[in-house]
């Protein structure tokens, strides 16, 4: 008789049933665009999985028999670790994401209140320079849209401020002058934080997506041997093969 070729099934203890569900870590559809910070389906079935697995193979009945085919309980204790440790760089990933959108609030908040400062320093220009001068509020950017961008707003606000602070404008002290160069520094600094934030988060889930394949390749491991430790058909073999996600009448194929 012929090896069945097909998937090896998910067992699920909640019904008791297996389904032919295949485990797709790699490429999971993409029918509907997901938050990157969290774990796909697929990705939440498979540390699921493996933690069933692991919970199996740590039994004594079990634990045993497996050592006689290299799964050692290092290997075991190795595995189950790092199943914690991919759902938790997981969490880091979104609170990354949480972080910058943080960031990226802050940052429009401290636009506003820098524009409304370098909109008093071209206020007082104006009383300064007109009409007798009016060339000389080019040098404050009136008439521009200072903040088309974020590095024309860095560049623009750094001229004003050191503009207003060679020409003496009516009512801009040097208190205030500090007090924009503050603001300005916290503008950059809210998009520094953006850019930290959305790097870590990448690398988080770099590493998660790394983790779990390699979680997912050594829970194969697991069922091979347990696969051939209880061959399929025996009687004796029906409840560890269902333990470790076993077909009871079919050989484990990954």
């Amino acid at each position: 008789m012929s090896e069945s070729t097909s998937p090896a099934p998910l067992f699920t203890p909640e019904s008791g049933i297996y389904t032919n569900a295949q485990i797709s870590v790699v490429e999971p559809p993409v029918a509907k665009r997901r938050s990157p910070s969290t774990l796909n389906r697929a990705q939440e079935r498979e540390l699921c999985f493996a933690g069933q697995i692991v919970t199996a193979a740590k039994k004594s009945a079990y634990a045993t028999v497996l050592a006689t085919r290299e799964i050692t309980s290092e290997f075991v204790n190795t595995l189950e670790l790092d199943i914690a440790t991919a759902a938790a760089k997981s969490r880091n990933a979104a609170n990354c994401t949480v972080a910058k959108r943080t960031a990226t609030a802050n940052e429009g908040a401290a636009e506003r209140v820098l524009l409304r400062s370098l909109r008093t320093i071209q206020a007082a220009a104006r009383q300064k320079f007109l009409p007798a001068q009016p060339e000389r509020l080019a040098d404050y950017y009136i008439g521009q849209r200072i903040n088309e961008n974020r590095a024309m707003l860095e560049s623009f606000s750094q001229n004003i401020i050191a503009k207003a602070s060679e020409d003496s404008l009516p009512g801009i002290t040097s208190a205030f002058l500090t007090s924009v160069t503050t603001q300005r520094g916290d503008y950059i600094a809210s998009y520094t934080a953006q850019v930290t934030e959305l790097a870590r988060g990448k690398q988080e889930r770099q590493e998660r997506d790394a983790q779990i394949l390699s979680i997912r390749e050594r829970r194969w491991r697991i069922q091979r041997a347990a696969d051939a430790a209880w061959p399929p058909k025996e009687p004796t073999s029906a409840g560890p093969r269902t333990e470790f996600g076993l077909r009871p009448n079919a050989p484990f194929v990954f």
